[in-house]
């Protein structure tokens, strides 16, 4: 079995200007290559990645390409599937006909053959009638488009519903050190028992936690105190 580590790359700002405490935007494309480079050679293995990440499957793309013959580390891509839009008639066909559109699309940009997992990027999609898109994924899956499949969570309400899918291999979730919901109502636990692939993610809140409490914007005035508690310990 391939070895993967333990940190994932999150790719966001490599595509976008992202992030609460980004005061330097978007890096350029070599840039970007840089970071991805210094991620692969410190053996970090895993990236993370969607399509409303701007430019982001295309950069890791471009990184992909330079590495193709590099056999001595397997590369894990995890990208999303965009918020299905309510203009569309909720049936399998349609589901099913516009899933397989972002998945290609995502392919060709990444230069992979195989997505090794695929994500909700919202994670209340999965309760469209009843359950259908995991339906549509799972047939995807069968094809052999991707690997694995499961949701991008916010809340451990999602997480919960989620579980009734029998076909979710994979929950991503928000901890960190001031959000502690996932290990308090315990379902780490209950994830690990059931053998679910587990990603964290908000380890860092959008980069919050470098951020002086002296400086803070007007909507996040809040963590003030916390972040002062923080830079105490």
């Amino acid at each position: 079995m391939a070895f993967y580590s333990k940190i994932t790359l999150g790719t966001a700002q490599l595509g976008l200007k992202y992030g609460i405490a980004n005061i330097t935007g978007k890096p350029n494309f070599n840039s970007a290559i840089k970071i991805l480079e210094f991620s692969w050679n410190n053996g970090i293995n895993i990236f993370d990645t969607a399509p409303r990440y701007g430019n982001s499957e295309g950069i890791i793309g471009s990184f992909i390409s330079a590495k193709i013959n590099d056999k001595s580390k397997k590369l894990l891509i995890i990208t999303k599937l965009p918020p299905i839009k309510q203009k569309y008639d909720i049936t399998f066909d349609n589901i099913y006909n516009f899933i397989r559109e972002q998945i290609n699309q995502s392919l060709n940009k990444l230069k992979i053959k195989t997505i090794p997992i695929y994500l909700m990027h919202n994670p209340n999609d999965i309760f469209l009638k009843n359950g259908l898109i995991v339906d549509c994924l799972l047939q995807l899956k069968n094809e052999g488009l991707i690997e694995k499949f499961g949701i991008s969570a916010y809340n451990p309400i999602e997480v919960e519903e989620s579980l009734n899918f029998k076909d979710i291999d994979v929950i991503q979730l928000p901890i960190n050190i001031f959000d502690h919901r996932f290990i308090e109502n315990g379902f780490l636990r209950r994830l690990k028992k059931k053998n679910y692939t587990i990603f964290a993610r908000s380890v860092y809140l959008q980069g919050l936690f470098f951020v002086s409490p002296k400086n803070l914007p007007a909507n996040l005035k809040s963590a003030k105190e916390f972040l002062a508690r923080l830079r105490k310990l």
